[in-house]
């Protein structure tokens, strides 16, 4: 069995591992009966609405609600459905990061050290199932922007759509991808000046709005608000930089060992820098791996972040873990490479868990460990 071989059985190890956990670790949260109740009332001809009568739209998880209505249409219990679902795309998302590792690798004998990271990562565990569409979307985010690297850009602007219907935070993600078409665009030779911007700018953005445009009118229509009513209600709009701080601070002291992807990153920016200009290669990977982890991070920084500790941050997590292999592979070789990938093991393993001593509710600075 050769070296490629071997990385991809302990991946496909590694991953069920990760699935295993993820299936153990099984809970519903009180906040999914939110959705369940909408569904419910749904299939039930009262409209999407929480009470009768009454249009609030107290959910923003539109597609994941739409999902279970249709199960329960069809007789399915939607706490095991969610459940089901979140598994399923949690596997996706494992399977998507040995595809995307090996996509950008810098060489045949990479190690995806992503995977080895996400499948071991305790919280992505827990918020596979919940009951919550967090994975469903983080799977939805991961694959777009792989789509986009590979240049399917149709494709990777419908799944997008699906992200932004699944939580209003893909609308973040399509402006990001609005950069890289851009920069695809303006790195394209211009002699079929309108073939070009028909592929790179117009299609996708087609594509998008297509799917997106006529949801985005119904519900407006519907409810009557740009936005759903916790957008209002809560912190959607509200700035608290020091909630935000204490939710990004407990959070990587916690997974202390994602705090390797910037300095593995800085180490790795200048080495290039004092060798050679970043090719097409490295500017995809700051386009499309870096800016959505910082425009996330600085958006929920921004908001104060949220009540559960980490899942805010799952969606993200994934496009760190990437960017950590990238670097690591990039810098080490050999047995270095292996023992990089045990140190990331083994860091996602051992983590600090803030809770773990605490008696009665698990509550820190408002961030609560949920399950």
């Amino acid at each position: 069995m050769n070296f490629s071989a071997k990385v991809t059985f302990v991946s496909f190890v590694i991953a069920s591992v990760g699935v295993a956990l993820a299936i153990q670790n099984a809970w519903l949260c009180d906040d999914a009966f939110i959705s369940f109740r909408y569904a419910q009332n749904l299939t039930r001809g009262l409209g999407l609405v929480y009470n009768a009568e009454e249009k609030v739209e107290g959910y923003t998880n539109f597609l994941w609600t739409l999902i279970l209505a249709g199960g329960m249409q069809l007789k399915l219990y939607p706490e095991l459905l969610s459940q089901t679902l979140g598994v399923l795309s949690y596997g996706c998302i494992l399977w998507l990061l040995f595809l995307f590792e090996k996509r950008i690798a810098s060489d045949k004998n990479f190690i995806p050290i992503g995977l080895f990271g996400y499948a071991l990562f305790h919280h992505g565990h827990i918020f596979a199932t919940s009951g919550l569409e967090t994975a469903l979307y983080t799977c939805l985010a991961i694959s777009s922007f792989y789509f986009f690297d590979k240049e399917k850009l149709k494709t990777g602007a419908a799944l997008l759509s699906l992200a932004a219907m699944t939580r209003p935070d893909g609308l973040l993600l399509y402006l990001i991808a609005g950069v890289y078409l851009v920069y695809l665009f303006m790195r394209a030779e211009k002699n079929a000046y309108f073939a070009v911007f028909k592929q790179y700018l117009l299609l996708p953005h087609l594509t998008f709005l297509a799917l997106y445009g006529p949801y985005w009118v119904w519900r407006y229509q519907y409810y009557g608000w740009a936005f759903p009513n916790t957008y209002y209600a809560k912190s959607g709009a509200a700035v608290d930089l020091e909630q935000g701080i204490r939710f990004f601070s407990l959070f990587f002291k916690s997974y202390y060992i994602l705090a390797l992807v910037p300095l593995a990153g800085l180490i790795y920016y200048l080495r290039l820098f004092t060798r050679v200009k970043p090719d097409d290669r490295n500017i995809k990977i700051i386009i499309l791996l870096i800016m959505p982890a910082l425009a996330h991070i600085a958006y929920y920084t921004k908001i104060g972040g949220g009540f559960m500790f980490a899942r805010l941050y799952l969606p993200i997590v994934p496009f760190l873990f990437i960017l950590l292999g990238y670097y690591l592979n990039c810098l080490f070789f050999g047995r270095k490479r292996l023992l990089a990938a045990l140190i990331v093991c083994l860091g996602v393993v051992f983590y600090h868990d803030p809770y773990a001593r605490q008696k009665g509710a698990p509550v820190i600075d408002g961030i609560v460990a949920e399950n």
